[in-house]
């Protein structure tokens, strides 16, 4: 199987094009970085068939690219916490959707994959998110995105276009080619972890490649309505996230109590500010409403269905904390040797 793939140079991208190399699968890479995208691979020893250097939202591009697959893996977002690229995040990202998804469907490919986000079903009066739950509200722009992306999919699968889709949680893991958005707030997190209402759910980035790898060797003929699976991983109170960081660190980390409510405004005002100042702080008014309101996602689908096992947290953390160490991104807070949870 000849497999396209957006995304390579993000976390989830990569290591599902890793999982699926290893497989004896070949792929196809669009990427904006190609010099990047072929360093990263060459380091893991791995050989990519082809890369392709440009935008997903480049639809001749795309669709010349595709000429030859027979799947599709659509994985790519762009991300900026900065106000004024709002409008770019919310375009780009609904453009890609048509680009490669719609593309795809008009070369009369029967296996495609996207890749959504949990932040779609955000609901912050429920008390837990499976596969049924309706769309969210959300009102930053990537999340705005992301949900109204799956407005256009889920339009394409009730007429029988052949539209797989995944919801990760928060996604960590090692070996991250430009260190996403979750990776970059565990730095954060690895200082200070506030004692608050709600907790966090992560998976890591191994557990969802081969969710990928399953899906796409396995692709349904039919109701593709039902080929949504949430892959959410663990959830952890604030307090058993402290205590599951610590005991794989044996690092103080600063654990204030702060009731949600106090977060939920400093998300407000980070949101005025930032309409003055262009700051790059991962704290925004839809950051600490999931930070502090999130409902337990329930991944029973996808376990059921493929049979898998997540790994323990406590695997994901100590082997992401390695890395990030190894990789000098804990400098200048954690400099010199780094004694890690050894089993």
């Amino acid at each position: 199987m000849k497999v396209f793939i957006t995304g390579a140079t993000g976390l989830v991208g990569a290591h599902t094009a890793k999982e699926l190399l290893k497989s004896g699968h070949q792929i196809k890479l669009l990427v904006r970085n190609k010099a990047l995208a072929k360093h990263y691979f060459h380091q893991h020893g791995l050989s990519v068939d082809e890369f392709i250097e440009g935008d997903m939202t480049n639809r001749e591009l795309v669709k010349t690219s595709l000429d030859d697959c027979d799947a599709v893996l659509h994985s790519a977002a762009m991300v900026s916490l900065d106000p004024k690229k709002a409008n770019e995040v919310y375009r780009s990202n609904i453009a890609s959707i048509d680009s490669v998804i719609g593309s795809a469907h008009e070369l009369g490919i029967k296996n495609i994959l996207y890749v959504s986000s949990l932040g779609a079903l955000f609901n912050p009066q429920a008390k837990f998110i499976n596969e049924r739950a309706p769309l969210g509200f959300p009102r930053d722009a990537y999340s705005k995105s992301k949900r109204d992306c799956e407005y256009y999919i889920r339009n394409m699968q009730s007429t029988g276009v052949p539209v797989q889709v995944t919801y990760p949680s928060g996604v960590f893991g090692p070996y991250d080619p430009k260190l996403n958005e979750s990776n970059h707030s565990l730095i954060t997190l690895l200082k200070v972890i506030p004692n608050t209402s709600s907790g966090i759910q992560c998976v890591d980035a191994r557990d969802l490649a081969k969710v990928h790898r399953l899906m796409l060797e396995n692709p349904p003929t039919s109701d593709f309505q039902q080929a949504r699976y949430i892959v959410a991983g663990h959830y952890y109170p604030w307090q058993a996230f402290h205590q599951l960081l610590t005991q794989i660190t044996g690092r103080y980390i600063l654990n204030p109590t702060v009731p949600g409510v106090a977060m939920r405004l400093l998300g407000n005002l980070m949101e005025a500010v930032k309409q003055i100042y262009p700051l790059s702080l991962p704290i925004t008014r839809e950051s600490m409403a999931i930070a502090t309101q999130w409902p337990i996602a329930d991944s029973q689908k996808v376990i059921d269905s493929f049979d898998i096992q997540f790994r323990p947290g406590i695997e994901t953390f100590t082997d992401t904390i390695r890395w990030l160490h190894q990789q000098q991104h804990l400098k200048p807070y954690w400099a010199g040797q780094l004694a890690i949870y050894s089993g």
